[in-house]
Formats: structure tokens, C-alpha cells, sequence
């Protein structure tokens, strides 16, 4: 035999089964080398994977003249030569040491890297090794792959594990488990687990480890940086374990986080100082804008001070009254901080939306039409329905075809060519249900991700009402009068008013009275009559609440980088995040992106003052719920990530014969038969309509539910989706899929399908299987949902989607043969046009294939 697929299709053959473990422990004992460097003399391991000084990892040198922080291994001699980071004696640093551990079931030299590495000895300790499985968990269908499990069992040898079973760390180490045959070169030894020691067991014949594999690594958090970790934030002690968020795609409704509050131990700075004696009531500012900051009701605290003192006037910018003497300390040159009785429009400015950058498409223009359509030289992620901001104005994105833009309305003039276009990070701002204007309301940062309120947001958006009676202004008075007016019922601190044949407008500071009241700045006219008011809703992050629209993250980690809006794109970098990056098949991601280009809104964690960041699993379990995605481990243990789709090329299939089956059985479930599909999509934190959480819904009913199966039930199904039309599409497949019972196949093989994936199309031919629908073919093609392995035999279960790969069309080469001409294989993988009926030339046969997925 030359090749492992010579192997697999033996009749009979010799299994060796190789097992690489991996153990850690700390390495003590050294003695001084020379200078600097230290040695620790019989050392065993002769294959390290890593030495870590404190847990910063030292480098392999080739010699014993070391520099800081590299070791050398001399085997032949079993001398380990070490020198730290520092020059330092190791005895006195924390020095791990990772290395790895061989066993066979039969005695073995073999390479030590199973290709061309130097050769170390595998000790025949393997008792046996369980069946190693991965599998899809389709409860609901699609998800991602479970983790595999297994136990690996070796002779309790007493002379080898005494000294060592418990002095070596071998939790969470990693296992390799290989197949093998004597008379195959080493190269070609099949990986068939990798995995992670969970447990651990000793007794008088044995000793057993049980291993999971990479996806239990997805069991852990996604990994944010807490709030309380961003520079200069003001946030009360309940959110500084919140986190700072991570956004993909395009989110709407988010919620972001404010950083700018006041604190409710000590307030909230301001600007200046102050001076106070005891005994007064007067407080003297220096530096300070009192007429703009503080309002009467308000409360202050002075440096030096535990206690606050409540504001009775404001008596100009640098003066206020206490509503009681002062009791504190006499002195100047105090902090200020304020306690507001009201929402202030310097307080709760700033907002974070995330703890990265965010994507900011720009372009240039190289040709104009007209003032509404215009070609720039790359539209990428300038898409219909968003904004973007041109020659000083915001329009609004009609259609893109290209890089051909058509706006709902634009400029006053027609750009020119050379002009550049932004859509906007954040858009769609608002304050309650009050849209604010960008650069006049709001401005904000795509590198820092935060968001910037304008001192006069609320006041530009508020709209304009009358006030009952006569009001009366006075050049440079702050003082108001009024003639059958309502103050005190009508107005209140913070509003604006001015007359209404006036254009400049006032806030109130106080109210003295129905007929009297005061503004913060003098009125710059003398005027009475009619008059107008605004009631801004000032932000305070509770009762008003600021949402928008995001452009979340890209793979570098700028403004220009590249979107990450799809779900292959998205998992894809949660895995990189949690350091599995280069475990990632790249390829299978490829083409999961071919295959589902939808665009999803992800929010991680979902509301902006979640303390707990979510498990990666649930994330990415809902990411496959919304593109029916799988994330799996092919056979190489990388990950990989697929599309659900039914498609079945004769090159993709593995086709199992009667032969090469042991024993099949096929099992039907009609537990997740649904009469209605409900697609929840379009998640928004705030939806400025509803002034509350919002979530979209599509729904879809199945006939054949309905009237053959009788089933009442309903699934609800949660979605990152942002479109409407993409969740429709989603909405009619997952009718498909719950409107008949699925059947999985159960298939026993030798090594046949020791390659085999999850996701991976197999087709099933044997004279005892039933007839496909739609055909009189006795063939099954399914999906593998589950495949477990051992190093002598293979066990499948294949799922086969609701009878999907016989229901659904596939496009068929033009010179394929027709119908009536065709073969069974050609049958099985081609497609047919039906007649009006759904049928070939009505034959009931051939009723219920060739729908369209």
C-alpha cells in the first residue's frame, strides 16, 4: 500500500492508532551553566512545543551561547540549556515548559512530526481510543458543529505514570489522534481527532483521558474590553463592567453608550474655580460660565467638601446664591461640581457606539449628470437608502447600479467632478423620535467610534408652539414679563422663547412667577406681543434617548477597510478575535460568501449596558440562523463554514454502494413539522417610532403542513437580518425545510469514510432503500450531520433536509439528455423543466422535484 486511500479500501488490514499528548509543568532544579546561563541536566522531553518565562514565551536557539530569553535542547546529552528574559537564575522565575508525549498501540520509532523530523520512540501504552465524532446540531436543522468528544485509554504502566501522572499538567493540553498502517510511509498518518484534555483518570490498570475538540473553545465569551478601560469616560459604577461594543454590518436602532454623565458620588466637573467663606451664602467663580451651567434648584459641591448645597439664583457668570449659608471651609480656588435638577445641554454629549472603528465608504466623483446622478470611481458599500454627505448637504441614496449613484434629491448645483462623497457611519440620529442633522446636531468620529451631541441638538429639532397672552422683552434685560401669560403652567427652565416677529431666540434660566420669569442672556430687542416657544428634549440617556444607524467593523480595523456585513465575513473574524484564526479553512469561507451575500446587523453584546459579553456559540448560532450557516471542522480539523443549499454535482458526492456498507437505517422525525414560519429580523435596540425595542417579522405558511400533516405549530425564529426581502427568502426556505418530516440516514462503513465532513453530499445506493420522491430511483443523496471516527472503522448520520436534494432543481448542462433519454444518475443530478403541473409528460413519479430554492 502507498496511499491511506489504498488503505480505507482494504478488505483487512493492520490499524495503528498514533497518539501525540501534550503536558506542561514547571521546570525547577537548574543549575549555573556559564555566565548567565543555567542548565537543567537530565531532561526527558526531547520534543518541546513552548518555554515561557512568566508566560512570555522564550525562543529556540542553536547553541548553548544564549541571549535573554532563548533556550537550547541538547537531546543526545538530555541537557536543557535556559536564559531568561532578565539574566536572571530560573529558579526564581515561574519557567514553563510544554512539551509532547507519544504512544502507539503497537511499538513504533517513527519521525516525531510525522513527516521528516527526527525520530522518537511511540510507547505501546494505547489500549484504545473511543470513536471520535462531529456533528451538526439540526434540531432546528442548521446550527454549528457540536464539539467532538472522545477518551484515549493507556496501560497504567507503573514505572512510566507513578512519577509523572501527577506531576505533569495535562488539562487543556492538546491531543492528536492518527491512523496508520506499517506497510504506509509515516506521511501518509491521517489526522482523525485534534482536541483539548477535559478529565483525567488513574486506577490500577488504566489510565484514561477524555478530549474535547476546538469547537468547546467556542463555549467562551466573546472578547470585550470593558467600558471603564476607555480613556476619560464619566460613567456611573453599574457600567464600568459594561463593554465596549463590537458591531458588524449594519446596525439600526443601536442604542450607543453614553460616556459623558454625571457621577453620583462626586458630579460632574466644571469649568473654573470658586471661592467661599462660612457663613455666607454668596459663591464667587473665577473662570466660570455660572449663567450657562446652573440653573436655581440645581446642587453644588465645592473640593474640599462631602456635602452639596442647593443653587437659589443665578446671579451672573460669576456668582451664585445658596438657598442656605455655607457651612464648609473658608477658602478659593475650588473644583465645582454640579448635581443638575434638570437635563443640561453640556452634560451627556459624548457617546460611544463601539470599541473599534467603523466603516466610512467615500468615493470620488469623475462624472456628473445631473444635481441627482453622478458616477464615482468605486461605490463599494455605497448602497440604496443610505445617506451621504456632499458639498456641505446630506441627500439621501436612491439606487446604486455600478458606481452609478441616483439620489432622492441633491445639491443645489451639480457637483463637480473631483468632489467627494461620505456615507455617513453613523446616520439616522435621533433623539426620541426627533431626527438630527449631521454636522449642524451631531458630528462624530469612524476611528474613535463616538459621537459628539452639538449643545443646540434638542433646540433645532424641538418644533414651535405659542404661548398664551402678551410676553414682553427688554434690550440687555434678562428680565420677562407677561400680560394673561401662564408661566409657571406653560414654561419651564430650559425652554426657549422670543417673540414671534423676532428671529433670536432665549432659554429660560427660572420662573419666577405666571407673569414673570428670567433668561440666561440678555434679550437683544425690546418687543411685546405674540410669542413663540420651544420645549427641547434635552438627552439624559433615561427618559431620552439617543439612537442611530452604524456602520460596524472591518478586517483592519480603519474607516477604509474592508466591511464586514456578511455572515462568513463576521464569523470569520469572531474566530480570529478568540485567537483561532489560523485553525480557519479559508476556501470553505470563500465560498459560504459566494453563496450568501445577505447583508446582517450584528450587535455584540445586544444592549448597550450588558455587563455579560454572550458565548461566542450563541452568536454564531444565531448568525446560522439567519443564513441557514453551519460552522464545522472538516476533515483536517480547521474550520470551516457552509451554506444549507441542496445542490448535489457528481463531483462533490461520495457515493457509498451496497458494498461498502455494514448496515444503514433510515429514521424519520415529524416533531418540527410547522404550519407557520415566523422571521424575526431588523433588530433595533430603540426604534424612534415605537420609543421602544423593535423587531420586524415575515411570515410564511405551508400548505402541505397544513392539509397533509395537520400541524398547528408555529416557529418563531430570531435573525441579524437587516432587508426585508432577505428575510422573506429566509422566511420561504425554512417553510420548505419545517413542512415535511426529515429523514436521517444512519450508515456503518469501514474506512471508507474516515474523510468524510460534516456538510459534506453523500449518495446512498442500495437495492434496499425506498424510492426518492419525485422518481422511482432507489438512491438517496444527503448531507452529513454527523460523522464519528475511530482508527479502524467510520460511522455517518446524514440528514437529508426535509428531502431537499430530490425536491429542489439544480441547473443542468445544456447537453444534458432529456428526461425520457436520461439514465438514472443523470435522473438523480439534473434538472427538469415540469409541464404546468409540476410533473415530467404526467408521470406522478416524477411530482414534487425541481422546486425552486
Amino acid at each position: 500500500m502507498d496511499t491511506f486511500q489504498e488503505f480505507q479500501a482494504a478488505a483487512a488490514s493492520e490499524k495503528v492508532a498514533l497518539v501525540i499528548l501534550e503536558a506542561s509543568k514547571r521546570v525547577v532544579g537548574w543549575s549555573l551553566h556559564s555566565g548567565s546561563v543555567y542548565k537543567l541536566e537530565d531532561f526527558e522531553h526531547h520534543v518541546i512545543v513552548s518555554i515561557e518565562d512568566s508566560g512570555v514565551a522564550l525562543t529556540s536557539a542553536a547553541s548553548t551561547t544564549l541571549a535573554a530569553g532563548q533556550f537550547y535542547l541538547d537531546r543526545d546529552a538530555s541537557i536543557l540549556y535556559l536564559r531568561t528574559s532578565d539574566s536572571v537564575n530560573p529558579n526564581s522565575k515561574f519557567i514553563a515548559c510544554q512539551f509532547r508525549n507519544y504512544f502507539s498501540n503497537v511499538a513504533v520509532n517513527a519521525p516525531n512530526d510525522l513527516s521528516t523530523g527526527f525520530s522518537v520512540e511511540w510507547r505501546p501504552m494505547l489500549l484504545q481510543t473511543s470513536e471520535f465524532g462531529v456533528e451538526v446540531d439540526n434540531k432546528n436543522l442548521v446550527g454549528f458543529a457540536i464539539e467532538g468528544s472522545g477518551r484515549v485509554v493507556l496501560v497504567n504502566d507503573q514505572g512510566y505514570w507513578k512519577p509523572r501522572f501527577d506531576k505533569w499538567t495535562f488539562e487543556n493540553q492538546r491531543c492528536f489522534i492518527y491512523s496508520w498502517n506499517r506497510d504506509l510511509p509515516i506521511t501518509e498518518a491521517k489526522l482523525i481527532y485534534r482536541g483539548r484534555v477535559q478529565t483525567k483518570a488513574y486506577d490500577t490498570k488504566k489510565i484514561s483521558f477524555s478530549l474535547k475538540d476546538l469547537i468547546n473553545e467556542l463555549r467562551a465569551p466573546v472578547p470585550l474590553t470593558d467600558l471603564v478601560e476607555y480613556p476619560s469616560v464619566l460613567i456611573p459604577p453599574n457600567l464600568e463592567t459594561a463593554k465596549q461594543r463590537l458591531m458588524y454590518g449594519l446596525v439600526k436602532g443601536n442604542r450607543p453608550t453614553n460616556i459623558d454623565q454625571v457621577l453620583p458620588l462626586t458630579g460632574y466637573l466644571l469649568t473654573g474655580t470658586a471661592s467661599v467663606t462660612n457663613g455666607s451664602t454668596i459663591v464667587t467663580g473665577t473662570g466660570t460660565s455660572f449663567l450657562a451651567q446652573f440653573s436655581p434648584g440645581d446642587e453644588l459641591r465645592l473640593s474640599d467638601d462631602e456635602d452639596k448645597w442647593a443653587v437659589g439664583t443665578v446671579d451672573s457668570d460669576s456668582q451664585i446664591t445658596l438657598t442656605e449659608e455655607y457651612e464648609g471651609q473658608t477658602g478659593s480656588g475650588k473644583t465645582i461640581y454640579i448635581f443638575p435638577g434638570h437635563a443640561k445641554r453640556y452634560l451627556n454629549r459624548i457617546l460611544l457606539v463601539a470599541g473599534h472603528a467603523l466603516r466610512e465608504p467615500t468615493a470620488t466623483i469623475v462624472n456628473a449628470m445631473s444635481t441627482t446622478l453622478f458616477t464615482v470611481d468605486d461605490a463599494t458599500d455605497i448602497e440604496a437608502g443610505g445617506s451621504i454627505f456632499l458639498n456641505g448637504q446630506m441627500s439621501l441614496i436612491s439606487r446604486v447600479s455600478g458606481n452609478t449613484i441616483k439620489l432622492v434629491t441633491g445639491p443645489s448645483s451639480i457637483p463637480t467632478v473631483g468632489n467627494s462623497i461620505t456615507r455617513l457611519s453613523i446616520a439616522n440620529v435621533y433623539l426620541n423620535n426627533r431626527l438630527l442633522q449631521y454636522s449642524r446636531d451631531y458630528v462624530y468620529s469612524a476611528s474613535l467610534a463616538k459621537i459628539t451631541i452639538d449643545p443646540l441638538a434638542e433646540f433645532n429639532v424641538a418644533p414651535v408652539r405659542s404661548i398664551t397672552g402678551t410676553v414682553g422683552f427688554v434690550s440687555t434685560s434678562r428680565l420677562v414679563s407677561g400680560t394673561g401669560t401662564f408661566f409657571k403652567k406653560e414654561v419651564s427652565p430650559g425652554d426657549w422663547i422670543k417673540r414671534n416677529n423676532q428671529s433670536a431666540w432665549y432659554e429660560v434660566l427660572s420662573i419666577e412667577s405666571d407673569t414673570a420669569l428670567t433668561l440666561r442672556t440678555a434679550s437683544a430687542y425690546t418687543s411685546s406681543g405674540a410669542a413663540d416657544q420651544k420645549i427641547p428634549e434635552v438627552h439624559d440617556g433615561d427618559s431620552v434617548v439617543l439612537s442611530c444607524d452604524v456602520l460596524g467593523a472591518t478586517d483592519d480595523g480603519t474607516p477604509t477597510g474592508v466591511f464586514l456585513k456578511t455572515a462568513s465575513q463576521i464569523v470569520s473574524d469572531l474566530l480570529d478575535r478568540a485567537g483561532l484564526g489560523d485553525m480557519i479553512d479559508t476556501d470553505a469561507f470563500d465560498e459560504a460568501e459566494d453563496m450568501s451575500a445577505h447583508q446582517i446587523g450584528v450587535p455584540i453584546p445586544e444592549r448597550f449596558d450588558d455587563t455579560k459579553p454572550p458565548s461566542l456559540r450563541d452568536v454564531i448560532n444565531k448568525i446560522n440562523q439567519s443564513v441557514l450557516g453551519s460552522l464545522y471542522q472538516n476533515e483536517d480539523f480547521e474550520f470551516g463554514y457552509s451554506i444549507l443549499s441542496p445542490k448535489r454535482e457528481t463531483t462533490d458526492v461520495l457515493r457509498l454502494r451496497e458494498s461498502d456498507v455494514l448496515n444503514f437505517k433510515v429514521e424519520s422525525d415529524s416533531t418540527r413539522i410547522t404550519k407557520t414560519t415566523r422571521i424575526r429580523h431588523t433588530l433595533k435596540e430603540f426604534d424612534p417610532a415605537s420609543l421602544d425595542r423593535q423587531l420586524s417579522e415575515v411570515v410564511k405558511t405551508s400548505d402541505q403542513a397544513q392539509y397533509l400533516a395537520k400541524s398547528t405549530k408555529e416557529q418563531i425564529i430570531e435573525t441579524y437580518l437587516t432587508d426585508t426581502d432577505d428575510a422573506q427568502y429566509l422566511c420561504n426556505r425554512w417553510e420548505f425545510l419545517l413542512a415535511q418530516a426529515s429523514a436521517v440516514v444512519t450508515i456503518d462503513t469501514k474506512l471508507q469514510a474516515a474523510r468524510v465532513a460534516v456538510h459534506d453530499r453523500v449518495e446512498l445506493q442500495h437495492e434496499k432503500i425506498y424510492e426518492r420522491i419525485g422518481s422511482a430511483i432507489n438512491r438517496k443523496v444527503s448531507g452529513v450531520q454527523a460523522s464519528r471516527k475511530s482508527s479502524s472503522n467510520a460511522n455517518l448520520e446524514l440528514d437529508d433536509l426535509s428531502n431537499a436534494f430530490s425536491r429542489c432543481a439544480v441547473i443542468t448542462e445544456d447537453d444534458a439528455e432529456d428526461f425520457d433519454a436520461a439514465d438514472d444518475e443523470e435522473k438523480m443530478y439534473n434538472g427538469y423543466i415540469t409541464d404546468d403541473y409540476g410533473m415530467q409528460d404526467n408521470n406522478p413519479d416524477s411530482f414534487g422535484s425541481n422546486l425552486i430554492w
